[in-house]
């Protein structure tokens, strides 16, 4: 059994469990470094033998994927002037937007999903279909608003409303990796 917590200071932290001896190990991850400035937000996302990590600032981004061993398999680096050239679709914000009426809009420069992701809480979530990672990168934050009543989740946030940004195709169905970013 893994247990992975989040140290902005030093990077993913894992606790490897033996149940059949009851050993436990740790290990550390280093986060991305920031090649223009300092990484703001972080997150990881262990799968299986690998470990993705995502930072991000409102400048740049860093995707790693890591094997256990702490070797580099790929990264996907991306400043806000760069296109995002690793997305499979439009670039989706859902919930309360600038425009009156308008709650999902799509987000065509990289410099606004940067300074989206960055300004909440960054998610990562990915599943193993056949022989390829489906990853979604994205974030969240609750807006609060002057309205009481129901919110997003079950028994969820009363007096806010969700924004999430994501990097993907978009369909109008229910989002099991909403709960990935939320705790």
């Amino acid at each position: 059994m893994v247990l992975a917590l989040k140290d902005e200071e030093n990077g993913t932290l894992t606790y490897t469990f033996d149940l059949k001896t009851y050993n436990i190990s740790e290990k550390i991850y280093d986060y991305p470094k920031g090649k223009i400035d300092d990484y703001k937000r972080y997150n990881s996302f262990i799968h299986k033998d690998k470990i993705f990590q995502l930072a991000s600032s409102k400048k740049e981004m860093s995707f790693q994927v890591k094997d256990l061993n702490n070797r580099l398999i790929k990264e996907f680096y991306l400043t806000k002037e760069d296109s995002i050239l690793f997305k499979n679709g439009p670039i989706i914000q859902e919930g309360r937007t600038a425009l009156p009426f308008q709650n999902r809009r799509e987000l065509e420069a990289s410099s606004k999903y940067l300074r989206k992701i960055s300004s909440g809480n960054i998610g990562l979530s990915v599943l193993k279909v056949d022989r390829l990672y489906e990853i979604t990168i994205g974030g969240y934050k609750i807006v609060p608003t002057n309205k009481v009543g129901f919110g997003v989740g079950f028994g969820g946030n009363t007096g806010g409303t969700f924004v999430g940004v994501g990097a993907g195709s978009y369909a109008p169905v229910f989002n099991p990796t909403f709960f990935n970013y939320t705790i």
